[in-house]
């Protein structure tokens, strides 16, 4: 007995109890926490077992405060003047609904090397967004500023936006591709239409040589024999009365020779250009420039001459 006593005593002298509130000056409903602390030098008989004290936390309600979720204990070793110390915490989390001073009766802690009784505790509740008496460096006068909350609401209206700026940028993309499509598509169409009947019937002979001149000069040679052959075609259908619809050049050159054997110049003309026609738009020949302006100059001759002579169904009328 003599010795459990002498060892109680020696474990009591190398224990302290205390009771801090953080922060220290609350603000009205918030929580802050109440921490019970036991420090014992780390050579103190028993000092291992300060790892789970007990304290008897008095009846908040009655002092006016709420008692929150979130209880809990720790245990860690520190070092104060070269003095290595255990230091074990309990705590519990609190809040008041209003403003004001609170007192903390001293309660119980129960150890290995005993009973201790903390001192009582005061605590002054400011009011609700007040400072809480913790500086920050980056705030004026010391207040610590709330942090600013976003509403659920707010967060769901970002959301909204993003998927609007979204939706926007893809309608953007896409219909600048489709409006790229529809341009080359017109493009290309205007090409194959210049090719494919880039004379038109209603077109004087003056403005259609004219427009053969201007292939000629930028030596487009398909789209100026595809010219090419589509007016002597039309001149000499006109000119001899012959349908040549659905003929080939030979076919349509023995009909007109049929229709007046007598007329061999312009005819003969007119085979050697429709010949060369024929290369470049079957055989991919491809004529020098001034190739393309001797055959220009001979249907050129050929539309005068059938213009100085109107044949039709056979019969010669003079102009």
């Amino acid at each position: 007995m003599w010795m459990a006593a002498t060892l109680h005593s020696a474990i009591a002298q190398h224990v302290s109890v205390q009771a801090t509130v953080r922060p220290e000056r609350p603000r009205a409903r918030e929580a802050f926490a109440l921490i019970v602390t036991i420090t014992s030098a780390a050579n103190a008989p028993g000092a291992i077992v300060l790892s789970a004290p007990s304290v008897a936390w008095p009846d908040f309600a009655q002092l006016g405060l709420e008692q929150l979720p979130g209880a809990g204990s720790s245990t860690r070793m520190s070092s104060v003047n070269g003095r290595t110390q255990v230091v074990a915490e309990t705590q519990v989390q609190l809040r008041a609904a209003q403003p004001g001073r609170y007192e903390i009766p001293p309660m119980v802690v129960t150890h290995a090397g005993g009973q201790s009784r903390t001192p009582p505790v005061v605590i002054e509740v400011g009011p609700a967004g007040a400072g809480s008496g913790v500086s920050d460096p980056g705030s004026d006068g010391g207040v610590l500023r709330p942090a600013i909350r976003v509403p659920m609401r707010a967060r769901g209206d970002l959301r909204w936006l993003r998927t609007v700026v979204v939706a926007g940028a893809v309608a953007l993309v896409t219909g600048a591709i489709v409006v790229a499509a529809v341009a080359l598509g017109l493009r290309m169409r205007g090409a194959d239409t210049r090719e494919s009947e880039p004379v038109r019937p209603s077109d004087s002979p003056e403005q259609t040589y004219a427009r053969l001149q201007q292939l000629a000069r930028q030596a487009d040679a398909r789209p100026f024999y595809s010219a090419l052959d589509s007016w002597l075609r039309r001149t000499l259908s006109r000119c001899y009365g012959v349908d040549g619809a659905g003929l080939t050049s030979a076919e349509l050159l023995r009909a007109c020779r049929a229709m007046q054997p007598s007329e061999v110049t312009s005819l003969d003309a007119a085979a050697e250009c429709l010949a060369a026609a024929e290369r470049v738009k079957f055989a991919a020949y491809a004529p020098t420039a001034e190739e393309m302006q001797q055959h220009l100059a001979l249907t050129w001759g050929v539309v005068h001459r059938c213009g100085a002579q109107t044949l039709r169904s056979g019969q010669e009328r003079t102009p």
